[in-house]
């Protein structure tokens, strides 16, 4: 996730269909606003992430665990 954050920033839009800026904008949003946090397993950036891909590009959330190398049957969306 940091070399997302931290590299192009075409690349995170490419990723996310979000500027960097606004991905940025809208996590900081989320975590003062939501629930939305760390979990032992996940950052909070990589679970915005992971809907912002699913969503830009219709992909399954099977590709996304592979894409991020966490297994299916550990729940790594959840806390435990």
């Amino acid at each position: 996730m940091a070399q997302l954050l931290e590299g192009h920033e075409q690349r995170i839009k490419d990723m996310t269909r979000f500027p960097q800026e606004a991905f940025l904008d809208l996590l900081n949003w989320l975590k003062g606003h939501t629930d939305l946090d760390d979990s032992n397993l996940v950052s909070a950036e990589e679970k915005l992430f992971m809907f912002l891909y699913i969503v830009a590009h219709g992909t399954k959330f099977r590709v996304i665990a592979e894409l991020f190398q966490h297994s299916m049957d550990t729940g790594f969306l959840r806390d435990p």
